[in-house]
């Protein structure tokens, strides 16, 4: 039985062996396989937010390992970069103030940009099929494309 040939059984043979056991679960609807096609899904997605509960704790993690070192990194960006010393501390003043509930905004819209991506069980590129077509290209429009490139290249080899 191969994994992903067989849609109602696959799933009993997808995961590693100390995962496989859960797959135990699915044992009593092993006899009828339109109820497999089911049991099968359902038991995929649970699998898949199991294991990625992991990963978006570990992720919440380093992002507030590396919180600290962002918000003091900006502060000597504001520090060093403003023109005048007037201004320098007006904008590091600033920073202190809401710095922190601004980085703790971004580590937010972070976390929510990492469980979008998660939840396209398909892929992200099968959430949007308007951009899986394929564009007709004129073969005068690919010989204008290729000149570039190869322009482009040779004059990069120029430089070097």
């Amino acid at each position: 039985m191969i994994a992903f040939d067989e849609k109602a059984y696959g799933e009993l043979v997808l995961h590693p062996p100390p995962l496989s056991y859960i797959s135990m679960i699915m044992m009593p609807f092993i006899f009828s396989s339109f109820l497999m096609r089911y049991v099968t899904k359902s038991f995929s997605y649970m699998m898949h937010w199991l294991e990625n509960t992991f990963f978006i704790f570990g992720f919440m993690v380093l992002e507030f390992v590396m919180l600290p070192f962002a918000y003091l990194k900006v502060l000597m960006n504001l520090l060093t970069n403003s023109l005048g010393v007037l201004k320098a501390l007006v904008n590091g003043l600033v920073w202190l103030i809401i710095g922190i509930p601004v980085m703790l905004m971004l580590v937010l819209i972070d976390v929510c940009n990492l469980l979008r991506i998660l939840c396209y069980h398909n892929g992200c590129r099968s959430s949007r099929p308007e951009e899986q077509e394929e564009v007709e290209i004129t073969l005068e429009e690919r010989e204008r494309i290729y000149n570039e490139t190869r322009n482009t290249v040779i004059a990069l080899y120029k430089r070097l």
